[in-house]
Formats: C-alpha cells, sequence, structure tokens
C-alpha cells in the first residue's frame, strides 16, 4: 500500500513488519505520515495479501524481497524506513546491504539482535527465570505451531527462531550502520 505524496526533499517511509504481522497494523502511523510524504506498507511473502514466495522467509532473503519492493513500487531513495520487532532485524540488514540507499532508520521494539545471549540471558537471570531466554523462545515457536496459525505466519517463525536461539550470531560481524538518523 502505497500512500501520501511524493514530496522532493522529502524521503519516502517504508514500513516493515514484525514477524506475521500484515500491514494493516500501519495504518494509523502510515495515515500520519502520508500527510507530509509518501509512505510504503506491505505484506511480506506468504503474509496476509501477498502470495508464497519461492525462497524461505530468511532475513537475507526478506531484505532481498523488500528491495524488489521499493524498486517495483518506485520508490526513489534515500528513504526511510520502519521496522518492528523481526522488521527491526530485516531493516538493519538492509542497511549492511544498501547503506546508500537510506535517510534513516526507525527501530520500534526491534528483535533482540542488539544482544548477546550472554546479555539476554543474565536479564533472565536478574529478574530470577534460569533459563527464561530458551523457554521464551520455544513457547514463542509452540505458540506459533498451534492449529489455525497461518502458513506464511508459521514459516516466518520457524526461519526466525534459531537465529533468536543463536543470538542473532550475524549481526554483530555486520558493517557499522551508515551515518545518518537512527
Amino acid at each position: 500500500r502505497t500512500s501520501g505524496p511524493v514530496v522532493e526533499g522529502r524521503p519516502a517511509v517504508v514500513f516493515e513488519s514484525g514477524l506475521g504481522t500484515p500491514l494493516e497494523n500501519w495504518t494509523g502511523v502510515q495515515r500520519d505520515i502520508a500527510a507530509v510524504t509518501a509512505t510504503v506498507s506491505y505484506d511480506r511473502a506468504g503474509l496476509g495479501g501477498s502470495g508464497k514466495s519461492g525462497a524461505p522467509p530468511t532475513s537475507p532473503n526478506m531484505v532481498e524481497e523488500l528491495h524488489s519492493l521499493v524498486q517495483k513500487v518506485g520508490v526513489r531513495s534515500p528513504y526511510i524506513l520502519v521496522g518492528h520487532s523481526l522488521g527491526g532485524a530485516v531493516i538493519r540488514l538492509y542497511a549492511a546491504r544498501y547503506p546508500g540507499e537510506l535517510a534513516g532508520l526507525v527501530f520500534v521494539d526491534p528483535a533482540g539482535f542488539t544482544q548477546s545471549v550472554a546479555d539476554q540471558d543474565e536479564i533472565f537471570r536478574q529478574i530470577g527465570v534460569p533459563n527464561g531466554r530458551e523457554q521464551f523462545n520455544r513457547s514463542m515457536l509452540e505458540w506459533y505451531r498451534r492449529p489455525g496459525v497461518p502458513e506464511g505466519v508459521r514459516a516466518e517463525a520457524e526461519a526466525f527462531s534459531p537465529l533468536v536461539e543463536a543470538g542473532f550470531p550475524e549481526f554483530p560481524a555486520l558493517p557499522p550502520l551508515p551515518d545518518g538518523p537512527a
């Protein structure tokens, strides 16, 4: 969904949803931002109104699909990427892969890619839940495996869970964020 005026000198804002979340979650904020600049929200492959992709729903594949989407809908760079939860990890990888295309990044409660496994374990220890990270990750995956959960949502959870469990191992090696607001 695209909305808002293309205004010279104002970057478009592109929304990247959390795990299994449809584009409708952005409706209110997209409407407000579209009053001043162009906006784009979408359903990732296999979610909401989007068909399946031939590629598994991994973060790198999501980055490439997002890159194809902005080109297809004619969004001119630089633009601002807004990522929620899993979408935060996707836009971080996008920034590493396509830094010259960005005017800024907005992370909305991003997935824990900024913390090591030890950091995450320490948080659970501090609140008195040893092995809490493992319990949380296992519970999350079980929830997404329930009957009635859409196939695309389940596929994202299956692809994302090992990344969470391993503590996003490829993220510490990413280049620094590009210059600009984040």
